[in-house]
């Protein structure tokens, strides 16, 4: 490898990996009041002290849905894409900023590391706020959040994830190799490990929600799309594999990363609420 290839190797591995840690911060302007939503603005702490910040929107009671939205998105993401078919059903929802994006505290996203005990307390304040039984439905780093904190939390109910990643390191190959082409798949992924190790201090490596699924009680609904290029079908196939409680796992043909709910909207609403009506409303005891 000439001096100059060394060069870009480094450099866009450094790209890479403080681009993972500290994403774009988008502070969403749109509000639940703005799709006809009642809601109340609402905060809590995190275990390190830092405080999220979201909205907590009333429903009929039906279950309560806390959505995590992707690396890089802002609660009002997910609040637009898929709150309003979620509210129209009946469930109270709670929507917030992950750490370091949007209104929360927070100087660095930890990829997993420290969003899975932040859910935990999002769990908290969304029994505290209703009685009824609690999913989490993620998007992306969202999904993988999901199932890295459900694994350790008995209260949660069910899980959707939607275009998680199984671990780090392949997501890191997958995407990366976008940018080494026609060189190996796999050509940054040490050295992102390596970087993010020593400008954000935790390990990469450890990051794995193909085996917190092998822990997962709760019911899982994974769903992929035959086109993403982020989280290739066969990564997320295998997540849905490792699943040690019922799960089910749907491919949209055609789809890539977040494009299932926009190519088939019907069909993906129908999907996710048909897998939370049948699960939550057996946790609760209705029928």
């Amino acid at each position: 490898m000439t001096g100059a290839a060394v060069a870009a190797w480094i450099g866009i591995s450094w790209i890479f990996a403080h681009r993972l840690l500290h994403p774009a911060r988008r502070v969403a302007e749109l509000t639940p009041g703005d799709l006809g939503m009642a809601y109340e603005d609402v905060s809590f702490r995190t275990g390190d002290g830092l405080t999220l910040r979201g909205w907590w929107i009333p429903g009929r009671g039906r279950g309560s849905v806390v959505l995590l939205p992707g690396v890089a998105a802002d609660r009002a993401d997910m609040l637009v894409t898929r709150g309003p078919f979620l509210h129209r059903a009946g469930y109270d929802l709670l929507v917030y900023d992950h750490r370091a994006t949007g209104a929360s505290d927070g100087d660095l996203i930890t990829v997993g590391t420290r969003e899975a005990d932040d859910v935990e307390a999002a769990v908290t304040l969304a029994i505290e706020r209703s009685t009824a039984p609690v999913a989490l439905f993620g998007h992306s780093l969202g999904g993988s959040i999901a199932i890295l904190a459900a694994a350790r939390d008995e209260r949660v109910a069910a899980v959707v994830d939607d275009g998680g990643f199984g671990s780090v390191e392949e997501l890191i190959t997958s995407t990366g190799h976008r940018y080494t082409r026609p060189l190996p798949p796999g050509l940054l992924a040490a050295p992102v490990v390596f970087l993010v190790q020593l400008l954000g201090g935790f390990d990469l490596r450890a990051i794995r929600p193909i085996d917190a699924a092998a822990r997962l009680r709760a019911p899982l609904l994974v769903m992929a799309g035959e086109a993403d290029r982020m989280v290739p079908v066969e990564q997320q196939r295998e997540l849905a594999e490792h699943a040690a409680g019922p799960t089910r796992y749907v491919v949209f043909e055609g789809a890539g990363h977040g494009d299932a709910h926009t190519l088939y909207r019907s069909d993906y609403e129908g999907l996710v609420l048909g897998f939370l009506d049948s699960w939550l409303l057996s946790a609760s005891g209705s029928t």
